[in-house]
C-alpha cells in the first residue's frame, strides 16, 4: 500500500518507542495486537480486531474519474511488546491500514451482502449508480504484529508495580490525533517506509 505523503511524514518524524518508555504526546510503538472484542470482516468472514473495505467505482459522469467509499469498523485493542501493554482507543478515528489482503472486481449488484448491510441508505443509493466496482479488504487479526502512531496519554495503573517504590505505575493509552488520525499498520515501520 502506498502511504499518503502526510502519513509518511508522521512515520519519518515520530520516533519508535518501547511501550515502557513511550512518552506522552505524539508517539509510535510496535508490538502484537491483542483483541478485547472481535468483529468478523464482512467479505471474508475472518474474525479480526478491525477491518476496512474500500469500494472503488468508475464514475459514469466523468470518464477516468474514480469515486470511492470506505467501510471501516475497528474495536479498541491492546498492543503488547516485551516491556508492557498499551491500550489503543479507536473511537472516532480514521485508521490508516498497512496491508491489503483481498481484492476483486465484479458487477455492482454482486457485492457481498454483508458489506451492503453495513452501508447507510445514502451509500447504497450511491453504489447503485455504478455498473462495475472494485473492492479491497484490509483487516487486523489478533496476535498479528502491529505498528501504532497516535497521541499517547499516561494514566495511573493501580494493578501494576512501579520500578521505584515512591512512584505510581503508569499505563499508556494511544488515542487518535487531534484530526482523528490514528495510524494502525500490520507491517513494521521500516517496511511501511520502504
Amino acid at each position: 500500500m502506498k502511504l499518503p505523503a502526510w502519513a509518511r511524514a508522521y512515520l519519518e518524524s515520530v520516533p519508535l518507542s518501547s511501550i515502557a518508555e513511550v512518552p506522552e504526546g505524539i508517539a509510535a510503538v510496535e508490538g502484537r495486537a491483542r483483541a478485547r472484542q472481535l468483529v468478523h470482516s464482512p467479505v471474508s468472514g475472518i474474525p479480526c480486531i478491525g477491518f476496512h473495505v474500500l469500494i472503488e467505482v468508475d464514475d459514469v459522469d466523468v470518464i477516468g474519474r474514480t469515486s470511492s467509499l470506505d467501510v471501516v469498523r475497528i474495536n479498541p485493542f491492546d498492543v503488547v511488546d516485551p516491556t508492557g501493554r498499551a491500550e489503543v482507543d479507536t473511537s472516532h478515528c480514521t485508521p490508516i491500514w498497512g496491508f491489503e489482503y483481498k481484492q476483486s472486481s465484479d458487477r455492482a449488484g454482486s457485492l457481498v451482502a454483508p458489506v451492503i448491510r453495513l452501508l447507510s441508505p445514502e451509500e447504497k443509493k450511491w453504489l447503485n449508480r455504478f455498473e462495475r466496482f472494485t473492492w479491497s479488504e484490509f483487516y487486523l487479526e489478533p496476535d498479528e504484529p502491529v505498528y501504532v502512531c497516535g497521541r499517547v496519554q499516561h494514566s495511573v495503573d493501580p494493578d501494576a508495580r512501579a520500578i521505584h517504590y515512591r512512584e505510581n505505575a503508569y499505563r499508556p493509552s494511544i488515542h487518535p490525533m487531534e484530526d482523528g488520525t490514528l495510524i494502525i499498520a500490520d507491517l513494521p515501520r521500516d517496511q511501511l517506509l520502504g
